[in-house]
């Protein structure tokens, strides 16, 4: 894990959740950061702290819909 760059990888680690439900739903959010210019179509990867303080922003999902994401 990188402390700049975060993966889709690393994104589904902080929210807790599959790395396809990020590809699906987290990172087509608005306002999510937008990939940084120096990542790949293929494997993109955002500013790590861009990222964290979007998340930050958001309320805390319940168990609950965890389980209807899932």
């Amino acid at each position: 894990m990188n402390d700049l760059l975060c993966t889709v990888e690393d994104i589904a680690a902080i929210c807790e959740l599959k790395p396809l439900q990020v590809k699906r739903v987290v990172i087509k959010q608005p306002g999510f950061p937008v990939p940084s210019p120096i990542s790949t179509p293929r494997k993109p990867r955002w500013v790590r702290a861009e990222v964290v303080k979007y998340l930050r922003g958001k309320p805390t999902p319940s168990p609950q819909s965890k389980l209807e994401t899932a």
